[in-house]
């Protein structure tokens, strides 16, 4: 069965992000994060407008501010085995900070339109989550889908012993997307302004990740994000090895190893590994698989895609 990344944020569930921006030269009159430094935002902060900010303030929102020491202070917070990846790519914190906060404030003003207490904020955020959500259900068909794709991670059990499990999962992605489509309108929610000093100064250091170096390269890519102890990451090896061999010039073929790189794996949205990602030319995502995928099936896709 594909293996679950432990989450890095209570907030971020998944960060599934496809970016629709190409990395030509931005329009000088452009206001937004997403068209002055596109993809330095994981989604949430993509439409919040850069300006000059005083004060210290490299954030300012409907009545919250963020300043540099406060990142600092919550990175000290993060695991230790963390840190240094949150250190290098502080917008990412930045963005966890805003997210918690600016959702903390509008549960309070939701629960406070309809009359419900709460012993605590996270218990307060969580209900006003779950009242957006709704009932999330997964179809048999939906079900049976997701097991015919994924057959050889089943040995013997039939699609009955393997359904709860499947609907489970399922029903978890759908959440996962659910919230992450909501905290990624944030942006177009709320009035945010993002210094633009601070944020060019991310920017520089954000596009020499391998993610962004291999997107801006000119040419497709395909990345594929994996780690060890996964039976489909491991064999998953010798076919990206082989293709790198096979496509070297034409195709940038990567591998991320999420396990050392989380924070890279929440940005693009990896809730879950192996995850083939293909970029055209561009860099604009074009398709991504979950699991497992075999030669044919990748260069049949390479095919689909106009890579070769």
């Amino acid at each position: 069965m594909i293996l679950r990344l432990k989450a890095l944020s209570l907030m971020l569930v998944a960060v599934a992000l496809i970016l629709d921006t190409a990395f030509g030269q931005s329009n000088k009159n452009t206001t937004t994060i997403e068209s002055r430094f596109p993809g330095l935002s994981s989604g949430p902060l993509s439409k919040a407008t850069v300006t000059s900010l005083k004060g210290g303030a490299i954030l300012v929102a409907d009545g919250i501010s963020i300043t540099a020491k406060d990142i600092s202070n919550e990175i000290a917070k993060a695991p230790k085995e963390t840190q240094s990846q949150l250190s290098k790519y502080p917008f990412f914190m930045l963005e966890q900070i805003a997210i918690r906060r600016l959702i903390t404030n509008d549960a309070k003003k939701w629960a406070s339109s309809k009359g419900i207490t709460s012993n605590s904020d996270s218990d307060l955020v969580e209900k006003y989550m779950n009242s957006y959500l709704g009932d999330i259900k997964v179809s048999d068909d939906e079900a049976t889908n997701f097991f015919n794709e994924n057959r050889s991670f089943f040995g013997n059990s039939t699609f009955e012993q393997a359904k709860p499990s499947i609907k489970s999962y399922l029903e978890n992605e759908k959440r996962a997307k659910a919230v992450n489509d909501f905290i990624n309108s944030i942006s177009e929610r709320h009035k945010i302004q993002i210094s633009t000093l601070w944020a060019n100064q991310q920017y520089q250091k954000w596009i020499k990740n391998p993610v962004e170096k291999t997107r801006r390269s000119g040419k497709p890519s395909m990345v594929n994000f994996g780690s060890e102890n996964c039976r489909p990451c491991e064999m998953m090896k010798p076919i990206i090895a082989g293709l790198q061999k096979e496509y070297q010039g034409k195709i940038n073929i990567v591998f991320v190893h999420v396990g050392k790189e989380q924070v890279l794996g929440a940005v693009y949205g990896i809730s879950a590994i192996p995850v083939q990602v293909f970029y055209d030319k561009t860099g604009k995502e074009l398709f991504r698989h979950v699991g497992y995928f075999d030669k044919s099936s990748i260069i049949k896709k390479f095919k689909e895609l106009g890579f070769i």
